[in-house]
């Protein structure tokens, strides 16, 4: 399915495949939550991990070759950095809402935007972005859990490394054969992780759907979307333009979680969503960083 659509996701613009990534990312958080409380969150990364790497690896049949590489240990850092990743963001989420969840989280873009920015309307830019996030962040240690926090701000640095570490491995491995076997080491690492739950999923099969549900919606689908964007987009760009992932987090927060929707969030979404437009139509290229 994804091979035979490989020629229409070259053909969609960057910005537009970055968005529906971050639609699926968003419904997919929401479903997680209801895996919390049987399997905990690393079980829940666990099963989303690991369907993924079945379905990258069974559908694009990435080769082994580039892991026998001296190249290769830059896809079993990446393996490692998706893994932990998913296990902080989904211990984030455990503690604080999914808009707080999100909103520190993606600090991390918003960081390697600033310091790649050049020009004083992509600087612009950033900062409008950052005074949205702010004003989604309530003080630490009153309405935040800091463990929480903490984990968020650990996933933050991770979106770093993914983001620099997506260019590399394109031009390593071909198409998308590189997040495949990103994902595959990923599962490895997390399979320990999977087997402390297996007795609690066979004693409730809905949770190996509902985990294949949050794996397609929050891993296959954005990552395969987002790895085909990076390949276009500068570092800058692709950071401004996920901090539309917050503002998603509220109105999902909001319609499917039941979270409260105040006037300081509605700022923050318009905040976030200017700047993401001003980044996209004042991007002069897609290339390098």
């Amino acid at each position: 399915m994804l091979n035979a659509s490989a020629g229409l996701m070259a053909r969609v613009p960057p910005p537009i495949h970055i968005i529906f990534a971050i639609v699926f990312v968003q419904l997919g958080a929401a479903a997680a939550v209801n895996l919390f409380p049987a399997i905990g969150p690393q079980g829940a990364v666990a099963l989303r991990v690991g369907f993924t790497a079945i379905i990258l690896c069974g559908v694009l049949r990435p080769s082994l070759q580039p892991l026998m590489h001296k190249s290769g240990l830059v896809i079993y850092i990446y393996g490692a950095m998706i893994a932990g990743m998913n296990i902080c963001f989904y211990e984030a989420l455990s503690r604080i809402p999914l808009a707080i969840a999100v909103s520190i989280a993606f600090m991390g873009p918003l960081v390697l935007a600033i310091a790649s920015s050049r020009k004083l309307h992509e600087f612009v830019w950033v900062v409008l972005a950052l005074v949205g996030i702010g004003l989604m962040l309530p003080e630490i240690g009153i309405s935040l859990d800091p463990v929480g926090v903490g984990f968020a701000l650990l996933d933050a640095l991770g979106w770093i490394g993914f983001i620099v570490l997506s260019k590399r491995i394109s031009n390593i491995c071909p198409g998308n054969s590189g997040l495949a076997l990103g994902m595959g080491v990923a599962a490895v690492i997390m399979l320990p992780f999977g087997l402390m739950v297996a007795d609690k999923l066979i004693a409730q099969p809905y949770l190996l759907v509902l985990g294949f549900v949050v794996s397609m919606f929050s891993t296959a689908i954005p990552f395969t979307l987002e790895f085909e964007a990076l390949k276009k987009i500068t570092p800058r760009v692709y950071g401004v333009l996920v901090t539309l992932e917050p503002c998603f987090a509220v109105v999902v927060g909001a319609v499917i979680l039941g979270d409260q929707i105040e006037a300081r969030a509605l700022l923050a979404i318009g905040c976030v969503f200017v700047a993401s437009l001003g980044a996209t139509l004042f991007n002069k290229g897609h290339g390098g960083g």
